[in-house]
């Protein structure tokens, strides 16, 4: 049977039309109540390297960070994080709880419309397990839900990847536009690149066609986004190319990321085998594997991806989401295989409903797994942004919680001195400069710290989780 499928009109049974809109409509509210009810952030970059310089430059004042220091984050990926801020202003979006809340959903909404692209692709193809098999992936999967509404430079990085898996035979220019732009999003992904160059050149090569090939193609949208991107580290920090140049030096010559830590060359390839195993029980593996063959082309991409990153010492599992989408296909790719090898209906309907079983399995365990409020950044943040819409606040002491694990100015969004203190002794508060000067009259702390400012006469206003929210009394903020 032929299958089309477009947004806007599905030509085919009424029940395949139906299933299909029924995952889109649920990928599309598991993401909204995702990103409503899962505050905070799971790693500091994705708040101080990104949220937090987007409302900076936006709204002013903002924490700045050793990477911005030394300039190795270009400013695209939080320039449009920025116009996204600007643009729910605009709305009547102010409220930055709301506006974070709007920017995961748009965020995770963009990397599933990105996915579902490439699985009408393969629908319209006639692929119609793989490409059932890859929405639904996509739509339900716990992991693929927590990974997209954040807002990692490694999630930002899955939309170019994915549009250019889809556009990679159909608009070569297009492609390269998408791998230059996903290079400035996150510098590590230039593995992707070498990885689309070396299948072009390959069929360029054996269709004979080395002058007007797709290489060329790619390579001039290539060379005009990175020029872009220069002209933007021109502007921003003064030096053509500067954030790859310095994030190479400060990251790989000096060492600086290997300073967090190291792991062995393998442990990228021992965490996908554990979260392909605990996501999906008994087939996991097995599928990926299979897929690896059948969809060998994308697999070659992700491959030289992986290990460029295993060379790397420094290691950390979100340095793998980028991989995402070749992923979600090349296991629908090993589901649709081991279809078509199955002759029988019976064994056919057999496998797919244990295989259903074991995904149900999986993504229960693996929801447990993931910690969808992390803390302290999510109650710092929250307590932020209701000492933010207070009147008489002059300035906000946050005590015994570092600045990387906290909301800082995209949720206080007040143009008023933000301190952080630490100790066992609160008087260490009084040591703040400000403190004496009466400019800073409000402290968040862990309530159970609460009994050490007895002394320092604090009123408890408000309790956000496990945080505290005191005012200074007003005879002492004079």
């Amino acid at each position: 049977m032929a299958l089309s499928l477009s947004f806007n009109r599905v030509s085919g049974p009424r029940a395949i039309a139906f299933c299909w809109w029924l995952l889109i409509a649920a990928g599309i509210g598991l993401r909204v109540t995702a990103s409503v009810f899962s505050q905070g952030f799971v790693h500091a970059d994705e708040h101080q390297q990104y949220l937090e310089v987007a409302q900076g430059i936006v709204y002013g004042p903002w924490v700045k960070f050793w990477e911005h220091e030394r300039g190795v984050r270009n400013y695209l990926y939080p320039g449009c994080l920025a116009l996204l801020l600007w643009l729910l202003e605009k709305v009547g979006i102010s409220d930055p709880v709301h506006q974070e809340t709007a920017t995961r959903a748009l965020m995770s909404l963009s990397v599933f419309a990105s996915i579902s692209l490439l699985a009408r692709d393969w629908l319209r193809q006639g692929r119609f397990a793989a490409a059932f098999c890859l929405l639904s992936l996509a739509a339900l999967s716990p992991d693929v839900i927590y990974m997209s509404i954040r807002t990692l430079s490694e999630t930002a990085a899955m939309i170019p990847l994915a549009l250019s898996m889809y556009f990679f035979q159909r608009r070569p220019f297009l492609t390269g536009l998408l791998l230059g732009t996903m290079f400035a999003v996150r510098f590590q992904t230039a593995f992707f690149t070498l990885g689309f160059l070396a299948l072009s050149l390959y069929d360029d090569w054996s269709a004979a066609k080395w002058t007007n090939g797709a290489t060329w193609k790619i390579t001039a949208g290539l060379i005009l986004s990175l020029s872009l991107m220069g002209f933007i580290d021109r502007v921003t920090w003064g030096r053509w190319f500067h954030s790859p140049i310095e994030a190479f030096r400060a990251n790989i010559t000096e060492g600086v990321a290997a300073s967090f830590g190291t792991s062995r060359w393998d442990k990228h390839l021992e965490w996908t085998a554990l979260l392909f195993a605990e996501a999906v029980p008994l087939f996991g593996f097995i599928l990926l594997v299979l897929g690896l063959f059948y969809e060998r082309r994308f697999a070659l991409v992700a491959s030289i991806f992986l290990f460029g990153h295993s060379a790397i010492g420094h290691k950390e599992y979100r340095f793998l989401w980028p991989i995402l989408p070749i992923g979600l296909a090349v296991f629908s790719a090993g589901f649709e295989s081991a279809c078509a090898f199955l002759r029988s209906r019976f064994w056919k309907a057999a496998f797919v409903a244990l295989l259903t079983c074991c995904l149900v399995k999986g993504s229960w365990s693996r929801l447990g797994h993931l910690d969808w409020n992390p803390e302290p950044s999510r109650a710092s943040s929250l307590a932020l942004a209701k000492v933010g819409r207070r009147a008489d606040v002059t300035g906000v002491a946050v005590y015994n919680i570092p600045s990387a694990a906290c909301g800082n100015y995209f949720y206080l969004r007040r143009n008023v001195p933000l301190v952080f203190q630490y100790g066992d002794d609160p008087s260490v508060l009084t040591c703040e400069p400000l403190w004496p000067q009466g400019k800073i009259n409000y402290v968040i702390a862990r309530t159970e710290d609460a009994t050490l400012f007895l002394e320092m006469q604090l009123e408890e206003m408000d309790i956000v989780h496990d945080l505290g929210i005191y005012r200074l009394a007003s005879s002492h903020s004079r």
